[in-house]
């Protein structure tokens, strides 16, 4: 009697494991990428044309930096 009490005791104790999410840090991939060096701005005032010339590069460089940051940040998921 006192066995069959046990067994159907332990019989309730036995309940399937719940999954447990933990956060896991993870490194992120390769180095940081290097900010570029904008060339508008600094020193005397060039011109029009010239002004033109460094925004529209330091626009194709800053859109360079920014493709690179995304892809490094996408690699830290």
């Amino acid at each position: 009697m006192r066995a069959l009490l046990l067994v159907l005791l332990l019989t309730g104790c036995a309940s399937t494991p719940a999954p447990v999410r933990v956060p896991v840090a993870v490194s992120c991939l390769g180095r940081d990428p290097e900010p570029p060096v904008y060339r508008y701005g600094i020193g005397d005032y060039p011109g029009a044309t010239e002004a033109a010339r460094f925004l529209a590069a330091d626009l194709i460089e800053a859109q360079r930096y920014i493709s690179d940051l995304r892809r490094q940040m996408a690699g830290c998921r």
